[in-house]
């Protein structure tokens, strides 16, 4: 078989030195462009590793963590109040301070996922918590003021619940987008090799005859 252009040049023409140094040059240029997809899906999956390892996952970890927090620092109060415990109101400032600390971290590992205003709304709910369930505890409680101050620590539950909750999804889906990214990176990487090393398997039958 041979093939010519509308110039009558055909690869036959070519003598074998040529014919050498043409598929030695396709080989050449299909491993650097091989070389080039791979090393740039590979820093690319790098980086999103990386950032799986030392803020993602760690980032899913502490909002999982607050979300169950706060819904134990709620029940310690209501429990409080209900059983006249006043080392439930200790336990519970506790748990408030472990929420305190992952907002931190949080905030130190990416800012990007809180508002900002989490740890004002948590130190108001955890003062108006307080005040309630040691008052009730000890009888000092001022039940004029109380159905307000109930109301008011059910907003700042609600805001803090639906902050902790939005916080839990943004991470779940960065998470789920790093992850899915690498391997779209890497199935596009292999797909273009593999479409490369057809063309260059072309070009060599093309070469050869």
């Amino acid at each position: 078989m041979c093939i010519r252009d509308r110039n009558g040049f055909s690869f036959s023409d070519l003598s074998i030195t040529k014919k050498i140094h043409a598929i030695t040059s396709i080989s050449v240029v299909v491993f650097l462009v091989s070389a080039i997809i791979n090393y740039s899906a590979m820093v690319d999956n790098k980086h999103a590793l990386d950032e799986l390892q030392t803020t993602s996952y760690k980032v899913v970890q502490l909002a999982t963590s607050n979300k169950y927090l706060l819904e134990k620092l709620d029940d310690l109060y209501t429990q409080a109040v209900t059983f006249g415990d006043g080392e439930l109101v200790d336990k519970a400032d506790i748990t408030k301070a472990e929420i305190y600390d992952n907002l931190k971290e949080l905030n130190r590992l990416d800012k990007s996922y809180q508002s900002g205003s989490e740890i004002s709304h948590l130190n108001q709910y955890a003062e108006i918590s307080s005040k309630i369930a040691r008052g009730m505890i000890d009888g000092t409680a001022d039940f004029s003021k109380i159905q307000q101050d109930a109301k008011d620590k059910t907003e700042k539950y609600d805001v803090l619940l639906k902050g902790f909750k939005s916080i839990q999804n943004k991470a779940d889906s960065r998470f789920i987008e790093l992850v899915q990214s690498t391997q779209e990176r890497s199935d596009e990487a292999l797909f273009l090799m593999l479409s490369i090393s057809i063309v260059m398997l072309i070009g060599l039958i093309a070469v050869s005859y």
